[in-house]
């Protein structure tokens, strides 16, 4: 079943999921496939810069706190390359909304955990609309 304001399922958006908790990354990629999105995860942030440099996608969420490459690292990366730099990011994090400001240089996306699905996905979809309005400018 769809929930309201879901996806169609002939233009699924590409959404990265990034978190060393294989307890909720894997849950929480199949409630978005499950929502009509096409999913894959990272463990860490190493793992999506490597897959964000060989695929496309339209939104990367992405945990503050991870080993190998946290969160801020990813964003950092990817905002200086080019080639990936306007793909959005929704933050997930146990820290305050001000901390990650902080950790971030300015405010961005964000859905703290532990996080009502509705809100994720109110998350999700607000940010992919932004993506869309970015293709159709360019």
């Amino acid at each position: 079943m769809q929930r309201p304001g879901g996806m169609n399922q002939t233009s699924k958006s590409r959404v990265l999921v990034v978190d060393d908790e294989p307890d909720l990354a894997g849950p929480l990629a199949a409630l978005l496939e499950g929502e009509g999105y096409a999913v894959e995860t990272a463990e860490n942030g190493e793992v999506a810069w490597s897959i964000l440099r060989t695929r496309a996608f339209e939104l990367v969420l992405c945990d503050m706190q991870m080993p190998v490459l946290d969160g801020v690292g990813l964003f950092k990366r990817v905002a200086a390359d080019p080639a990936v730099a306007r793909t959005p990011f929704v933050f997930m994090s146990a820290m305050s909304r001000a901390n990650v400001a902080r950790l971030l240089g300015g405010a961005y996306p964000f859905v703290q955990k532990p996080f009502r699905i509705d809100d994720l996905f109110e998350a999700v979809r607000t940010n992919l609309r932004g993506a869309d309005d970015d293709h159709r400018d360019r």
